[in-house]
């Protein structure tokens, strides 16, 4: 492969595509992730030292991106991450088609419902832990870093820098590219959440760690990348399985009330989705507010660190939160604008708005039964024909 790295190459490989972050795969395991989180640790501020690698196979793809959603069955109040397309070339996907109709519908309970739907980006890389105040023993071992929106731009920033007085630097250069001082505190408004705004590219730089030791040896140094390293492709984008598949349509049908326009849209447009499950539609006595409950949280880092929401709407003084995103941003509106001008959605009342009309005309058909059996039957009769001809109308 042209962009893998080899003993010739090793000082002075082009990484320039890898910032492009547009590199997915079929393949995704939640394994040797590093992301620490506040909510699992008992620190307010949470330090470390990183030193970023290439991916020996292919540097092109150092750095991978890839769209979030954590979906949660409102039944079980449990929930799972799920990977969406990026949304270049017009993807159509269920999640963000849902998110679409919640947001545009007139129910404002439906429109309680994009938090449901709500996606992220995640970018995955290669870095080796130089130093962890917190937990010293990760030292000099390689994982997976795991980080959000912030960091990204951070190391944007670094690769072309704004100013024309800093000197732009490529974080994946084995010998000259910057550490990486990761610094979080926790979010003031939610202390499970942290606050990267202090991490910081340092001038400082080091050769990759082999044996305690700054390592120069150009085959030492493949191998730690190649054999030694856990594979970064493996965090890419996963395609949906079958069991995938019947989860979403399960949660749709649990989310949305029982023939509102908005569900029998999706079952519409998505119908191999939608009847992958049997599961129902959602309970008829609606709950407008949830609770949501996290699984069980352990210390560690070899497991993926899901993000979490929150019922409450954020407030727009809250500090930025390094893993989750507005998805009321730009490139997703676009998206879904063009969505709506391919699909076309009936327009009628939600079975929300229509409970009241329900009850009248049932209410008037009564009555006109009502009144024909006075006016052909017996006094005598009349109070049993009543009865069965509410029967009758029931039965209707």
């Amino acid at each position: 492969m042209s962009n893998a790295l080899s003993v010739s190459n090793i000082w002075n490989f082009d990484s320039n595509e890898a910032y492009q972050n547009n590199n997915q795969s079929s393949n995704s395991k939640f394994k040797n992730i590093y992301k620490p989180a506040m909510g699992k640790e008992s620190v307010k501020r949470y330090t470390s030292l990183l030193k970023f690698l290439p991916y020996a196979k292919d540097v092109s793809k150092s750095i991978i991106c890839k769209r979030e959603n954590y979906l949660i069955n409102p039944l079980t109040n449990k929930g799972i991450t799920i990977d969406l397309p990026m949304l270049e070339g017009g993807v159509k996907n269920i999640i963000f088609t849902a998110w679409s109709l919640c947001k545009k519908s007139e129910s404002a309970r439906i429109s309680d419902l994009t938090k449901n739907f709500s996606s992220y980006d995640q970018y995955f890389s290669l870095v080796q832990i130089i130093e962890d105040d917190v937990h010293p023993e990760l030292k000099n071992e390689l994982k997976i870093f795991k980080f959000g929106d912030t960091i990204h731009k951070k190391i944007l920033n670094t690769k072309n820098p704004s100013s024309k007085h800093k000197v732009s630097n490529d974080i994946f250069d084995l010998k000259n590219g910057k550490l990486f001082q990761l610094d979080v505190t926790r979010n003031g408004n939610d202390p499970k959440q942290g606050n990267y705004d202090d991490c910081e590219f340092l001038e400082k730089t080091s050769l990759p760690i082999i044996d305690g030791e700054e390592c120069k040896d150009e085959k030492r140094i493949l191998t730690l990348l190649i054999d030694d390293a856990p594979d970064l492709l493996e965090h890419a984008y996963q395609e949906w399985d079958s069991d995938t598949i019947k989860y979403v349509a399960d949660c749709i049908y649990k989310t949305f009330p029982p023939n509102s326009k908005e569900l029998e849209a999706l079952i519409v447009e998505f119908p191999e989705i939608m009847t992958s499950t049997l599961g129902g539609y959602a309970s008829t006595e609606y709950k407008e507010e949830r609770t949501y409950q996290k699984p069980k949280e352990e210390k560690t880092f070899n497991e993926d660190d899901t993000p979490q929401k929150s019922n409450k709407k954020e407030e727009t003084s809250n500090p930025k939160v390094d893993d989750e995103d507005d998805v009321e941003n730009e490139q997703l509106d676009d998206f879904m604008d063009e969505e709506d001008k391919k699909t076309k959605i009936e327009n009628k009342n939600s079975n929300v708005k229509d409970e009241e009309k329900d009850n009248i005309d049932f209410t008037k058909k009564n009555e006109k039964v009502e009144k024909t059996s006075r006016k052909t039957m017996k006094k005598d009769d009349m109070d049993d024909i009543e009865f069965d001809s509410i029967l009758d109308v029931n039965q209707d």
